[in-house]
């Protein structure tokens, strides 16, 4: 793919370099004409017929009754679906690398952060999400692509290819939330 100047790819995307080198830190998207999430394209949401649409690279998701909880490049965002046609954003907070899944779990979001492993965020208060932790990966050459909870567990599927892809080389791996969630 040929890119702008001052743009790369990334995930077959042109993104501006500053998104990339850390100079913009991306943010929730807005409807201003500019790229503020870092993923490529600008103003990628609005009304159609079917109803609201929010358009860009989410990666995982998890809904709980009418709260959504989706990760992108920049992190986690938080919506109130309660009307579905005018979903609101709650919160967000920022991961130092790409979050492209999520679990919750009482009022923690585990992310799954291809870049850094798997971040920990508390949502207690869902308008100001607070990153609080991470743990790293089994492996330096293993990357999460992941996660799931289950009562006081969190499963874990690494990766050593980097393109989560399932293959043999993929490891499961399960972690006492207990040991990872004390205050």
């Amino acid at each position: 793919m040929d890119c702008e100047a001052q743009q790369v790819c990334r995930y077959g995307r042109c993104i501006a370099q500053s998104c990339v080198d850390g100079t913009i830190k991306p943010q929730p998207e807005l409807c201003d004409q500019q790229d503020n999430d870092c993923d490529g394209l600008t103003d990628e949401f609005g009304f159609s017929e079917e109803g609201f649409y929010v358009t860009g690279i989410y990666e995982g998701m998890q809904l709980i009754g009418s709260t959504l909880y989706a990760t992108n490049f920049y992190g986690l965002m938080i919506y109130d679906l309660s009307n579905a046609l005018k979903p609101i954003l709650l919160g967000h907070v920022g991961t130092p690398g790409t979050a492209i899944d999520v679990s919750v779990f009482e009022h923690y979001a585990l992310l799954a952060d291809i870049e850094n492993g798997i971040a920990i965020v508390d949502i207690q208060d869902l308008s100001h999400p607070v990153l609080v932790g991470s743990f790293s990966a089994p492996r330096k050459d293993m990357r999460p692509h992941q996660i799931e909870t289950m009562d006081r567990y969190a499963i874990v599927r690494w990766s050593s290819q980097g393109t989560g892809s399932v293959d043999d080389k993929d490891i499961l791996t399960v972690y006492d939330l207990d040991i990872f969630l004390k205050p």
